[in-house]
This record gives C-alpha cells, sequence and structure tokens, in this order.
C-alpha cells in the first residue's frame, strides 16, 4: 500500500508519521514508461506517467536479488521508512511504493531540473550567492531531517536534485539512519569517499555531525568545483582526509573560507553545528547573514537559476548516458512492456513454445530476457515496446499454444510438440551464442562508464587548470595596458619634443644644422630617457622579487630560530631541573653521612672512656674525668667511697697524668 504527504503547515512540513494518508493500490501496469533518467548498482530511474491522472513522476526500481546479494536489505527498508513518514518542502516525496517478485518500486516526486552534479559540471564552479542559496535550503533539510534524530549520511551533488522552480530536494535515502541522538552512536562505515567525515574513517562511531562536514565538502566543491582533498587514489584520498591539509583557492572570501573550516574540522565535537543547538549555530555564521529563513522555507527566495522545460518529459537537464538507454523493464515478463532486443520476435515465441517440451530451454530464456537491455541498447533498436512477452514458466503445451497465438496470431507456432522438440538444440546454441555477446557486451559497458566517470574528474581538473590560466592572462593583459599607457606618454613627449624643434624651422621649410643638431639632440635626450626609465622599471621588479624572496628567507629563517629558542628554553629548563634534583640528593647524602658519622664518633667515644676507666679502676687508680667527656654523665668522685676508710684523697691524684677525650 502506497501512501503520500499531506500537511497543513504553510511551509508544507510536518511531523513525521502523521502527514499520512491511504491511497489505492498501485500496479506496474497502471504506468507508462517513459526515459530513463538514471541508473545505479542496485537498480535504474525511469520518467514515468501514471495512467489515471497523466501526472509524471520518477519511478526508482531495485533489483530485490541486488539488494540481497550486497546485504543492502536493512538500508533499503530504511529509504522508504524515511520517505514514508518526512514531509519537508526540499525533500523528495513518495508518493507511491509496491513490489513484484522481483524488484521493489519508488514512485517520487520528479525533478524536471537534474542532479546538482549536472549543473556543477557545465559551471566547472558557482557563485557564492549560489552557493548561499543552494546550502541554506540543503540546511534547512538537515535540521529537519536532524530534529527527528535522522542522520542523512550521503549528501553529495548526485543527490541534490532541482525541481521546475529551481528549489533543491534531497533524495536518495539509503544510508540514512534514524534513531541517532549524539555524535557518536552509528558505527557502520558508509557513504561516498570524497565526502566521509574523519569520524568515520576512524571507525570510531559517529552521528549527525558527520552531515555537516559533509555540507562543507558540498559547499567546497561548489566553490571551486573539486570535492576537498580530491584524488583518485583511494587510499591517499582516507589519508588527506585524516591528516592533509586542505588549501583554498585566493578567490574564496575570508569569511566562506572561515565557514567552510569550521564545517570541516576534524574534531566532530569541535564541529559548526556539532552542539545542541544543531543548525542554528551555521546560521548564525557571518556568511549567511542577511538570510531569511522563514522566508527561504516557504519558497518565497527566488532561485538563481531556474530549470528552462518545455513540456512535463522534457529530460534536457540529464546526462545523455541515461537518457538513451531503452524505456525497458527487465525480468518483469508478465504484463510488463518489453522492446525487441535484436532477435527477431518470431524466434523469442517458438522458443517460448519448446520451453514446454524442453525444459532446458528455460533458464536461458530468463537470463537472455534480463539481459535484453543492454542488447537492445548496443544494437540501436528503437525503444517503443512492440511485444508483450506472456508468462514464461514451463507449463502443458497445451497452455502455450493458447498464449502465443494471442501475442503474434500472425505466426504459426505451437502445432506440435514435436517440431518444438526439433528445435531446442538449435534454439539452445543461439541463445547461449547471445548471452555470450551479452556479457562481452555488458563488460565493456562497465569500462565505458568508468572511464566516462575518471574523464568527468580529469574534466574538472582541466576547467580548474583553465581558471586559472585565465586569471594569469588576465592579469597578463592588465600589465600589458598599462604598458601602452607608458609608451603612448613617451610618445607624446616624443611628439611634443617634435612639435617644439618644428618652430625652429624657417619659412621655406628648410632646418639649419645647429637646429637639425638640437632637435637630435632633443629627440636622442628622449630616447635615453626612456630607456633608462625601462631600467628603473626593470631593476625595481628585480628589487621587489629580491625583497619578496628576502622576506620568505627571513620568515623561514625567523621560523627556526624561534623553533630552536623553544627547544633551547625546554633543554634549559630540563637542565635545571635535573640540576635541582641532583642538588637535594647530594644535601640528603651529605646529612645521612654526617649523621652516620657522629653516631659513629659517639660509640667509639663511650667505647674509648669505658676502656679507659676499666683500666684504670684495674690498676688502682680513679682518675676523675671532665664531666663533658661523658656522655651518659659524671661518675662519682674518686676517693669519696675510700675517704671513709681513711685513705687521703690526694695520693689517687697524679699532676702529671695527662687525660685525652
Amino acid at each position: 500500500m502506497s501512501t503520500a504527504a499531506t500537511s497543513s503547515d504553510p511551509y508544507g512540513i510536518t511531523t513525521p508519521g502523521t502527514h499520512l494518508v491511504q491511497k489505492d493500490k498501485v500496479s506496474l501496469e497502471d504506468f507508462v514508461l517513459i526515459k530513463v533518467i538514471g541508473k545505479g548498482s542496485y537498480g535504474k530511474v525511469m520518467l514515468v506517467r501514471y495512467k489515471k491522472d497523466n501526472n509524471v513522476y520518477a519511478m526508482k526500481m531495485l533489483r530485490k536479488e541486488n539488494v540481497m546479494k550486497r546485504n543492502q536489505v536493512e538500508h533499503t527498508r530504511t529509504e522508504r521508512n524515511v520517505l514514508e513518514t518526512v514531509s519537508h518542502p526540499f525533500i523528495v516525496n513518495l508518493v507511491y511504493a509496491f513490489q513484484t517478485p522481483k524488484k521493489l518500486y519508488f514512485i517520487l516526486e520528479y525533478c524536471p531540473g537534474g542532479e546538482l552534479f549536472f549543473h556543477l559540471s557545465r559551471a566547472q564552479r558557482f557563485s557564492e550567492n549560489r552557493c548561499r542559496f543552494y546550502a541554506s535550503e540543503i540546511l534547512l533539510a538537515i535540521e529537519y531531517l536532524h530534529k527527528y534524530d535522522i542522520v542523512y549520511r550521503d549528501l553529495k551533488p548526485e543527490n541534490v536534485l532541482l525541481d521546475a522552480d529551481g528549489h533543491v530536494k534531497l533524495t536518495d535515502f539509503g544510508l540514512s539512519k534514524e534513531g541517532i541522538m549524539d555524535n557518536s552512536s552509528a558505527k557502520s562505515m558508509c557513504g561516498t569517499p570524497e565526502y566521509l567525515a574523519p569520524e568515520i574513517l576512524e571507525k570510531k562511531g559517529h552521528g549527525k555531525a558527520v552531515d555537516w562536514y559533509s555540507l562543507g565538502a558540498l559547499m567546497y566543491e561548489m566553490l571551486t568545483g573539486l570535492p576537498p582533498f580530491y584524488t583518485r587514489d583511494r587510499e591517499k584520498l582516507f589519508e588527506r582526509i585524516r591528516h592533509g591539509e586542505l588549501s583554498y583557492p585566493s578567490y574564496i572570501s575570508p569569511i566562506a573560507k572561515n565557514l567552510l573550516e569550521q564545517l570541516l574540522c576534524r574534531d566532530p565535537n569541535k564541529r559548526l553545528g556539532s552542539g545542541p543547538a544543531d543548525a542554528q549555530d551555521i546560521k548564525s555564521h557571518p556568511f549567511f547573514q542577511g538570510v531569511d529563513w522563514n522566508a527561504m522555507l516557504s519558497r518565497q527566495v527566488t532561485p538563481p537559476f531556474k530549470p528552462s522545460v518545455s513540456t512535463q518529459t522534457d529530460v534536457k537537464y540529464f546526462d545523455r548516458e541515461f537518457v538513451d538507454l531503452p524505456a525497458i523493464n527487465s525480468l518483469e515478463y508478465s504484463g510488463a512492456p518489453v522492446a525487441d532486443v535484436g532477435l527477431a520476435c518470431t524466434t523469442l515465441i517458438a522458443v517460448m513454445a519448446t520451453a514446454a517440451v524442453d525444459p532446458g530451454v528455460q533458464p536461458l530464456i530468463e537470463a537472455y530476457i534480463s539481459n535484453a537491455e543492454v542488447l537492445s541498447k548496443c544494437t540501436g533498436v528503437h525503444e517503443d515496446p512492440v511485444v508483450r512477452l506472456p508468462n514464461l514458466k514451463p507449463t502443458a503445451a497445451s497452455s502455450v499454444e493458447g498464449e502465443v497465438p494471442q501475442t503474434a496470431p500472425q505466426l504459426a507456432v505451437g502445432d506440435s510438440k514435436k517440431e518444438g522438440a526439433d528445435q531446442a538444440p538449435s534454439l539452445r546454441d543461439t541463445i547461449r551464442e547471445q548471452l555470450y555477446k551479452q556479457r562481452e557486451l555488458r563488460q565493456k559497458l562497465r569500462q565505458a562508464g568508468a572511464r566516462l566517470q575518471e574523464l568527468r574528474h580529469q574534466n574538472r581538473g582541466l576547467c580548474d587548470k583553465r581558471t586559472k590560466l585565465e586569471k594569469s592572462i588576465e592579469a597578463s593583459e592588465k600589465a600589458m595596458l598599462l604598458v601602452k599607457r607608458w609608451l603612448e606618454e613617451a610618445r607624446r613627449d616624443v611628439d611634443g619634443a617634435r612639435r617644439l624643434a618644428g618652430e625652429h624651422v624657417d619659412a621655406d621649410g628648410q632646418i639649419g644644422e645647429d637646429d637639425e643638431k638640437d632637435i637630435r639632440k632633443v629627440i636622442q635626450d628622449e630616447k635615453d630617457r626612456l630607456e633608462a626609465a625601462e631600467g628603473k622599471v626593470k631593476e625595481l621588479q628585480k628589487n621587489i622579487q629580491e625583497t619578496y624572496r628576502t622576506r620568505r628567507a627571513l620568515e623561514k629563517r625567523n621560523q627556526i630560530w624561534a623553533e630552536r629558542q623553544r627547544q633551547a628554553e625546554q633543554d634549559r629548563t630540563m637542565v635545571i631541573t635535573a640540576l635541582e634534583m641532583q642538588k637535594a640528593k647530594l644535601v640528603a647524602v651529605r646529612a645521612e653521612r654526617l649523621k652516620t658519622c657522629e653516631g659513629r664518633y659517639h660509640a667509639i667515644q663511650n667505647a674509648t672512656l669505658t676502656s679507659v676507666e676499666e683500666w684504670q679502676r684495674s690498676a688502682g687508680t680513679a682518675p676523675r674525668l671532665p664531666a663533658s667527656l661523658y656522655s651518659h654523665g659524671p661518675p662519682p668522685a674518686v676517693g669519696e667511697s675510700d675517704r671513709s676508710k681513711g685513705i687521703p684523697t690526694e695520693t689517687y691524684l697524679d699532676k702529671s697524668t695527662t687525660y685525652y677525650h
């Protein structure tokens, strides 16, 4: 069942999930295929007309087989969910959605202005005013998605369409992620290489901030003609995105450069728009000063470019490589219009009749018709549907015979099973041969597509070089004009000198020898003056160049000296720190050693005194030593105990005795 968006909001914006209304069921039979307007790895996009109201839409067809093989089921489901639930003036509308056994179909709003990439390739680069207009509308669309926790993740010129009035429409939400409320919840690595944010390459988690990085990359491409860090080498590209230095052309204004630097900031937490205010921070930047956001949201601002389309089905703004493809829908056999792909229609119907007899033919038929699109393009057959193939499932011979006359009554097929069986071997060989040719042609088409993409990028580089050459030529022309003016002034001076000399001519027009010499001298003086002036100009130019080189050398030398001074200061600080640490260690060691020596000294002193006392006691003498020699206090006075025994104290003292401590 399909859905469509309605809203009572004056800007055409509704809350996701509240604007859906029920519509009638549709099928492939309800649409007429008109032109191919796009093609990708999963399918293609065709311009179709709805039979009931004759409105034109863009039909996006996805082969289920390709979606399953490439593990894109979740991305496809996300794209449908997002398109069904959002409604915004600058996001493409999903009108219908249905499926068949082989394919998925999205019926989308048709934008006749084509991709922004188409217009950028033609113009090479946009002015800042035009870039500001497109960036403002894209900013409002992303702000709306972020408000409902949807991260876009695939912003690039190919996914920005222009409607009939020149306003932008975002499309292709296959890589979008729902439920992201910060800058690190999403983990998968996806997107277009040239527009990937550094945090995606680092695989550390990403969030809403990646959309603002992609906006900065898109704005850089709109202003310069090439994405930032562009190179055809994928590894070099990723390395430059992570660590490279981005250069800005001189014609980019300082305000625009400042905005790009903040949007392309490698740190997602410091990137402009990564904070809680989200898009409001970007709106407040001086680059968007003067933008009336309410008028922009209500589509009241006049676009800088309006597509010139003559009819509803005009596809002039789409690449010829897509438009020239045949408008056929392969793999849809039952009831779908299929073009004559170069093999005679009689052969196809005969093969279908034979399929009932020889089941081995059936897989070849399916493979053949699945590749009919490529063979039709390469053989140059008309795009108009000329036959409707019946169901190719092997059934009874009678059922096949009943279907064939309805498709091509002029053919006499199905008369007998035996006749079909006789034709089976040769038909199998014919189909196999055609399939081999189709594979070769498909490979050539892939190579041609890759070469075309490479040439496009080369063309961008050449256009950039051409712009630089044009600027150089313009500067040279200005210099030539200055030289011409200077020469004209010199000629006027010479003419004045000649007129001055002509005043000395006599009445008969005769010039005397002296006058002639004077005139020649004046002319020669003027020539010398001109030559001297030219020499001074050349000398000044050389002096300017020399001064510029000297200035560059001095700046470089100053940088080197500053770096050396900084390094010397660091070394000095390290040496001072090391000396202080060494000094502290030495002081600690010295104190420890002094303490140890004092302890040893006191121990030796006490031991010596004790030995002397013992020796004296054993010798019968006990002189009294000074109290300062004892660390434990003075001993008892000698003779005090003996005085009670009647022994004179003087007999114990020898005045010639010398005591040491």
